[in-house]
């Protein structure tokens, strides 16, 4: 659960999204997404899909390629927010996809 967004001093996950159009990006890493992000009182953040860590970033936001397999069954994707103070701030999606198709916006 991801700590209150307006607590003064909790790191907070403001907003976690597959990037529009939603769709399998395969290239010579693997298959994946690209994922908009952006958190609140943090210094680091990770991602983490089906409860593994997929990679990670600093910063207050950006766009992050989150390796995903692209195999028609669904995945958690998940953010966390780590700051100064405890707790962990988490923030989750559930997606499919299917290779080389592209899912229809998220609305």
């Amino acid at each position: 659960r991801s700590a209150d967004v307006g607590s003064p001093y909790l790191p907070a996950v403001v907003e976690v999204r597959v990037r529009q159009p939603v769709r399998c990006r395969t290239d010579g890493v693997g298959e994946g997404v690209e994922v908009d992000w952006r958190v609140r009182r943090s210094s680091s953040v990770a991602f983490l899909v089906d409860d593994v860590r997929a990679g990670d970033a600093t910063g207050s936001h950006g766009i992050k390629r989150v390796a995903v397999q692209c195999d028609n069954t669904p995945h958690r994707l998940s953010i966390q927010a780590f700051g100064a103070v405890a707790p962990v701030a988490v923030r989750s999606l559930t997606m499919s996809l299917a290779p080389g198709k592209e899912l229809p916006p998220i609305k």
